[in-house]
């Protein structure tokens, strides 16, 4: 029975071995190419996306949904960003909404999830050099007549990279439905401590239905806010025909 095992495990291993290696093949033939052309600042001055899902595991929110983002480059000067992102529905998916219209005792209206991002990067430094880029091919590889796979093999391209230091300026608006029990839980604070004009806190607890229940209060939330720092790119923009 060991005998049997041991001989299990050199088989596996010869195996693995044998996969190893054939991932890891090279092929040895010089590649040939043309360039097509290899202009890094030669992009698109507007870039318009849309973001047809997104998930966002946000403390006050966890939320999904889509978004939009554009970006516009100003010559070789600056660079400006524009980024939106809202949830498809109620129930798809902007959880703290759904709970607050289920489940919320207080007479107030649920916020829909919205975020804004607006923003700029002054180039301080905008310059190219020289560099390098892997392009990955694929060559069919044999073996007998009988087997035959995709065998990934890669060549380093010349290129120019395009780099840019930069200084970042902007501005972020969200806002948001929100469990207000949970918050108040998280500081050691009750319903009662949520009081109004005349000093009335709010009840603990809801008679429904012949039952008592927990007083579940949601409101809204929403924030302003501005960003400053730096930021790094890098653009490398080349294409080529291999022979």
């Amino acid at each position: 029975m060991d005998h049997r095992f041991l001989i299990l495990i050199a088989a596996f291993l010869m195996a693995s071995i044998s996969l190893f290696a054939q991932g890891e093949r090279k092929d040895q033939t010089a590649v040939t190419y043309e360039e097509i052309y290899d202009e890094p600042y030669a992009i698109n001055k507007l870039f318009v996306g849309f973001i047809p899902l997104y998930a966002d595991m946000f403390v006050t929110n966890v939320n999904a949904g889509y978004g939009a983002e554009v970006s516009y480059y100003l010559k070789d000067k600056a660079d400006f960003r524009a980024h939106f992102r809202k949830t498809y529905s109620q129930q798809f998916y902007d959880f703290s909404r759904d709970l607050a219209l289920k489940k919320s005792d207080v007479d107030n209206h649920a916020e829909v999830y919205n975020y804004y991002e607006f923003g700029g990067t002054y180039h301080i430094k905008d310059f190219e050099m020289s560099s390098k880029t892997k392009m990955f091919l694929f060559k069919r590889g044999y073996r007998g007549n009988v087997w035959a796979a995709q065998v990934p093999l890669n060549a380093e391209v010349p290129c120019m990279v395009r780099k840019i230091f930069g200084a970042r300026l902007g501005g972020i608006f969200w806002d948001s439905s929100t469990d207000i029990g949970r918050a108040l839980d998280k500081q050691g604070l009750r319903n009662a401590d949520l009081k109004n004009a005349e000093g009335v806190g709010l009840p603990e607890t809801i008679f429904v239905n012949g039952k008592t229940e927990s007083f579940d209060v949601f409101s809204n939330v929403a924030a302003k806010g501005l960003y400053v720092g730096g930021s790094m790119s890098w653009i490398k923009n080349v294409a080529v025909s291999f022979d």
